[in-house]
């Protein structure tokens, strides 16, 4: 039974949200280890767990389509470079307060901010009143010579 506490012994297991500490005993199966090996993992190691309270405050939007129409204001924006190539986040707030992400690296969005961005020098406060677009179309896969429905999304 988890109890309110100060300070944490080995073995035992602290949640940072609510501050109540539970003996590691009391969990039944962390990562597929039992219990018990658990326990005397932390016994050994001195150690203290703590459950994890981080993350993002923005709520990643996995499908864009859910931003037709909704109105948002683009608070940061940044750039990114990887080895699958270059796309841009777009943190925002919707009119509820909400803090989302999203991601892009078509010819839509991330051409659009790419182009807003260096002609007015302002990557933080735009205003999106019409939320996203979305343009669907026919892709021709150079490779194979077939074609394949696909969607670019722009902001409106």
């Amino acid at each position: 039974m988890a109890t309110k506490a100060s300070p944490v012994k080995p073995g035992e297991v602290v949640d940072t949200v609510t501050g109540e500490v539970t003996p590691v005993t009391a969990i039944k199966q962390i990562n597929s280890m039992d219990a018990m090996e658990y326990q005397a993992w932390l016994a050994s190691e001195n150690a203290t767990i703590e459950t994890f309270d981080g993350g993002s405050e923005w709520d990643l939007v996995g499908d864009k389509t859910d931003l037709l129409g909704v109105p948002f204001v683009i608070a940061m924006i940044r750039w990114n470079d990887t080895t699958d190539g270059t796309f841009v986040s777009v943190m925002a707030f919707k009119e509820d307060g909400t803090k989302i992400v999203f991601n892009d690296g078509s010819t839509g969005i991330y051409q659009q901010l790419q182009n807003y961005t260096t002609k007015h020098q302002r990557d933080t406060g735009i205003a999106c009143p019409k939320g996203l677009r979305k343009s669907d179309y026919m892709y021709t896969d150079k490779e194979t010579g077939k074609e394949h429905p696909a969607t670019t999304f722009y902001i409106a």
